[in-house]
């Protein structure tokens, strides 16, 4: 499977706007994992990070 340009930026977007990762530097294209992305990973996340990922909808991106 060959995900497009289109797609991996909407992703990204959406990853962002949650706050599970964010941009390295104001220049690049570079993004790195944010605390509650990690978190996330290791099923870890604190109640009001999980409440507010709950309440996150992507399609209002």
């Amino acid at each position: 499977m060959d995900p497009t340009k289109g797609t991996i930026q909407q992703r990204v977007r959406i990853l962002q706007a949650a706050g599970l990762i964010e941009k390295k530097d104001a220049t690049g294209g570079y993004y790195h994992i944010t605390g509650v992305g990690r978190r996330y990973l290791q099923g870890e996340l604190l109640d009001e990070e999980r409440e507010g990922l709950e309440q996150f909808d992507p399609s209002d991106i």
